[in-house]
């Protein structure tokens, strides 16, 4: 409990990850799809790998496994902090590329946040009209009535209207993630509890270790394939296999 509040300074190795594969994948979805989906092979593999061999090594000291923890945290991290030419280039370095000024490259990054900008209302414009001619079309609208929700939609975002942040979609995630937040925790402590009990606690690590590596097979066909289906659509059917796993589980 003392140690979890320094967490929060750890920083997002996950999301630097991540950004530097789409910085050199220059936005191609599939691709970047794939990517990610690699990344997430071998975060699994890391977890496949390192809980059985935490929990023996815990098990026989302590402070060998808080040293070796330790060490291999300081190592990955130099390793990759170290690894310049991947690295997303900074507004110094691109200026300075370009032969401008950081205040002259500031000016021109500013036009070309506007060119984004704009191009970003028009494809929130496209999917906001393709939203409100699928709802309209689900609950059986007829031609007329569909065409005016479409142009109605698209008024709304040239008008600047657009929806809370706290819509349907954000509450969905943050409700997804609490509760598999809760089956996590709830699973660690109880599969901790059962070892301790059985005088097994060495092996928890072997446990936890079948957890991953049914998320790395999952990486590795969702990254096996160039989904054409919506992501909600993905999102909400991934949902129901899960909640399906964890009823049978």
């Amino acid at each position: 409990f003392c140690i979890v509040p320094f967490m929060a300074a750890i920083p997002p190795w996950g999301a630097m990850s991540r950004q530097r594969w789409t910085t050199l994948l220059k936005g191609d979805a599939e691709k970047t799809n794939r990517a990610l989906s690699l990344s997430g092979v071998f975060d699994e593999c890391m977890w496949v790998i390192g809980n059985p061999l935490a929990s023996t090594l815990a098990v026989i000291s302590g402070l060998l496994a808080f040293s070796f923890t330790g060490m291999c945290v300081v190592i990955g991290a130099l390793m990759f902090l170290t690894e310049l030419s991947t690295e997303p280039k900074s507004q110094t370095q691109l200026a300075r590329e370009a032969g401008l000024t950081r205040k002259q490259y500031r000016m021109t990054r500013k036009e070309y946040r506007e060119r984004e900008a704009a191009r970003s209302k028009a494809l929130q414009t496209e999917a906001a009209v393709e939203y409100a001619r699928d709802k309209a079309r689900a609950e059986g609208k007829t031609a007329a009535e569909v065409k005016a929700a479409m142009q109605k939609a698209a008024t709304d975002i040239a008008a600047g209207r657009k929806e809370s942040i706290w819509g349907p979609g954000l509450i969905a995630v943050c409700v997804t993630w609490f509760g598999l937040g809760a089956f996590q925790s709830a699973a660690s402590i109880s599969i901790v509890a059962f070892a301790t009990e059985a005088h097994m606690k060495q092996y928890t690590g072997f446990v936890f270790a079948c957890f991953s590596l049914s998320s790395l097979i999952g990486a590795l066909v969702y990254g096996a394939k160039n989904w054409k289906i919506p992501l909600w659509k993905r999102f909400y059917f991934c949902l129901a296999v899960a909640s399906a796993r964890l009823r049978r589980g």
